[in-house]
């Protein structure tokens, strides 16, 4: 049987374009309290064309970006982004009713509140796969050697893919550039490859 995994994050889920909408509503369009002494000049570059957030949301530090994401909006953007394509969701029950070869594990990298969200946004869209794993992006190795092929948009997970395995890349505006074993634009398409 051939373990396969598939991101949430560009391939079932919108997560950046629900993370602009929300930096947009919070950082840029809010306006400033009487008296404030605020003044840094909070900005963003769209479309997200690298896989490297920083290069499209300005931030004063890192960890202004990961308590925006994980923590103080995590919720908003990863429980309430909108699915990828409308119709993705039916495309992975289709692939889990005729894949019986295959056993798939929906998988993210998520931290903090983020965890939570992403399972909110899975059972709201009735996702009913069996298997769901977290992981830390320290660890990809050691997720490399829990499958035979994983399904992503991650421009990290796909170059540090080894030889032995195989990575199916779904077209995004951020990984057009990084090459794949396969290449699809929609979930559905992974019922004609040979994997």
């Amino acid at each position: 049987m051939k373990k396969v995994f598939i991101s949430v994050t560009g391939v079932l889920r919108d997560t950046f374009a629900k993370a602009a909408s929300e930096y947009r509503k919070y950082y840029i369009e809010t306006e400033l309290e009487e008296g404030s002494e605020e003044t840094f000049d909070y900005d963003m570059v769209l479309p997200v064309t690298t896989c490297d957030l920083k290069n499209h949301f300005k931030f004063q530090s890192d960890d202004e970006m990961k308590y925006f994401l994980f923590i103080e909006f995590a919720m908003e953007i990863f429980g309430h982004s909108a699915p990828v394509y409308s119709g993705v969701f039916k495309d992975l029950s289709d692939i889990l009713k005729d894949g019986e070869d295959l056993e798939i594990t929906i998988v993210s990298d998520e931290v903090g509140k983020g965890k939570p969200a992403t399972l909110f946004f899975l059972s709201k869209n009735s996702c009913y796969v069996d298997n769901y794993l977290f992981y830390k992006k320290n660890n990809l190795s050691e997720m490399w050697d829990k499958c035979d092929v994983w399904v992503t948009s991650d421009c990290e997970v796909i170059t540090t893919k080894p030889e032995d395995k195989k990575v199916v890349k779904v077209k995004t505006d951020y990984n057009e550039d990084v090459e794949s074993d396969f290449t699809i634009e929609k979930l559905v398409e992974l019922k004609d490859l040979e994997i």
